[in-house]
């Protein structure tokens, strides 16, 4: 159950990006998981388990099969999943693959099992310090949102977020919305399913009474999220004026998040509590973010980070001493308020400082390398999507105009070539005529042509002004043609044509998202005035039928036709 939330993460994540970047995410996400996977088994699991000394486990269980602890092998794992896919959503649509993923395999398989060792291990320093924190609100939360708070600090905010407003002597927040908000709220929902799990299921069974802690676990986790989204709605109404359904959807992250810690040693008062709190701390730390212009599009860090440090805090403070002895046995929690407030407080810095440490000296390493840790402006605007699969998730609107209008310009480039392909032979066949009528005609005397038919010099005249007629009409199509092509008002019907001019214009987006969509629309202008301009000047028509027609700069008779789309 705890491995859907990998499903969750991902819903959540795409909905609340651009659609552009869709694919890189789902493809980022199935990486953690693999990378996570393999090294769980590899190191991960050694240096989580109860060898070792208080800092982490040795050596002696790599390449485990987990047959000492199946049960706690695998369930562990994927909490080192959940805490590796955190990042994804902060730095999405705007980091390179390669240090993306050493981040992310880092820390899910050299952070996490280190941080559980120390709370959760019967050696680890902080477990026999009395450090409360039963499912992973800091080991797992506070950790995974640090690390998504660095990358949103070290690879910078989206090119088209934050804009310099001259007029206003301000910054102007342009925050890119969301292409699904149906996504957010199912990724949302299979969040809070699988919570259950992830709260519950750390009991790791129902026997000896362990029942007993992980009914109050699952009753705390239905409780915080409920409170929060109550709490949520007066404050975005007092604070904004409108209700966001994405930040009521996140506030109940957020209080999922805040009981995680303490959800088997609170009353459910304590849980309604830190619903409440969660919400606002939330809606809070979302707002100083924006405010300190750094761009977190999934607001992992405010959700996991922020919520995850005050859910460690509050356990401290809220868990009720009776429950504390259920879950962890007795003679775990330390002897008064004061202590145990201190040592969540000390485990909740370390955490902080060890995530700080390694995650932000990954990626300030790439940032020294050219082009090394974030992808550029060009593949930024046209989504990453394009730059590494070169299509996109969705078929986008314009892009299906676009080929229904390429569809229609071909057409009519095909009915211009076969009606100068007809010309042609009509005027063959003319000449054809002329040579057996007018032109031998032309050289007998005329008691010759008078032994013939009076009505053959009739019929190769005719024929001659047929031929003249049908050259005529060839030439002016013709004509017209390549006089259009020449002055580059109809391009070049190749397959590759749409490709490189979206190539070209590719090369020329520039700054921001608005100068892309001034862009398409001058491509759509284009489309639609080399349509007009066939239909005007090259006057095709449907059944391809040759008319008369007298212009007004000439009295000069031609052939014009006329295509109805």
């Amino acid at each position: 159950m705890v491995f859907i939330m990998q499903v969750g993460f991902g819903l959540v994540e795409t909905g609340s990006i651009s659609s552009i970047n869709t694919q890189s995410i789902i493809l980022k996400n199935l990486l953690d998981v693999s990378f996570v996977n393999i090294g769980w088994w590899c190191i991960g699991y050694s240096l989580f388990s109860d060898t070792g000394n208080s800092f982490s486990g040795d050596s002696s269980k790599a390449f485990s099969n987990f047959e000492d602890g199946w049960l706690r092998g695998q369930f562990n794992l994927s909490f080192a999943a959940a805490a590796a896919t955190i990042l994804s959503g902060a730095v999405a649509g705007r980091i390179k693959f390669l240090p993306y993923c050493i981040a992310s395999c880092t820390i899910g398989t050299i952070c996490f099992p280190i941080v559980a060792h120390w709370a959760w291990a019967s050696n680890g320093w902080l477990y026999k310090s009395g450090f409360i924190d039963f499912a992973g609100g800091g080991v797992i939360h506070l950790m995974g949102g640090v690390a998504a708070f660095v990358g949103t600090v070290t690879v910078g905010p989206r090119s088209s977020r934050f804009v310099w407003d001259g007029d206003d002597g301000g910054v102007v927040d342009h925050k890119p919305r969301g292409h699904s908000i149906t996504l957010v709220y199912v990724g949302t929902m299979l969040l809070w399913v699988a919570w259950f799990s992830f709260n519950a299921g750390s009991t790791l069974g129902v026997s000896n009474g362990n029942w007993r802690v992980a009914v109050v676990a699952a009753f705390n986790s239905s409780i915080a999220p409920a409170a929060a989204i109550m709490t949520i709605l007066p404050i975005q109404n007092i604070l904004e004026g409108k209700m966001s359904v994405s930040g009521i959807l996140n506030s109940a992250l957020a209080g999922l998040v805040v009981v995680t810690p303490g959800c088997a040693t609170l009353e459910p008062w304590g849980a309604l509590v830190c619903g409440i709190l969660g919400a606002a701390v939330y809606q809070g730390s979302s707002y100083c973010m924006v405010r300190m212009l750094l761009d977190d599009p999934v607001d992992a860090f405010s959700v996991h980070g922020v919520c995850g440090l005050l859910g460690v805090i509050l356990a401290g403070v809220l868990s009720d001493e009776a429950l504390i002895d259920r879950a962890y046995g007795s003679g775990y929690r330390c002897s008064n308020r004061g202590k145990q407030l201190g040592i969540q407080t000390l485990g909740s810095l370390v955490i902080i400082l060890w995530t700080v440490g390694i995650i932000g000296t990954i990626f300030l390493i790439f940032r020294q390398i050219p082009g090394g840790l974030r992808v550029s402006k060009q593949d930024e605007l046209v989504g990453t999507d394009f730059a590494y699969f070169s299509a996109y998730a969705y078929p986008d609107f314009k892009e299906k105009v676009r080929e229904a209008k390429e569809q229609h310009l071909r057409k009519v480039e095909l009915a211009l070539r076969r009606e100068m392909k007809k010309s042609k032979k009509s005027s063959v066949k003319s000449q054809e005529k002329t040579d057996s009528g007018v032109y031998k005609g032309s050289v007998v005397n005329k008691d010759q042509e008078k032994a013939h038919d009076p009505d053959v010099h009739s019929r190769g005249q005719k024929s001659f002004q047929d031929a003249h007629s049908g050259g005529q009409k060839s030439f002016q199509v013709e004509a017209k043609y390549q006089d259009v092509v020449s002055k580059n008002e109809i391009p070049n019907f190749s397959p590759s044509y749409f490709t490189s001019q979206n190539k070209s214009l590719v090369d020329k987006l520039m700054e921001s998202e608005l100068e892309q969509k001034a862009l398409r629309e001058q491509i759509d202008s284009l489309q639609s005035a080399v349509a007009s301009l066939m239909e005007k000047q090259l006057g095709l028509t449907s059944t391809l039928k040759s008319e008369r027609s007298t212009t007004q700069e000439s009295s000069e008779k031609r052939i014009t036709v006329r295509v109805h789309v």
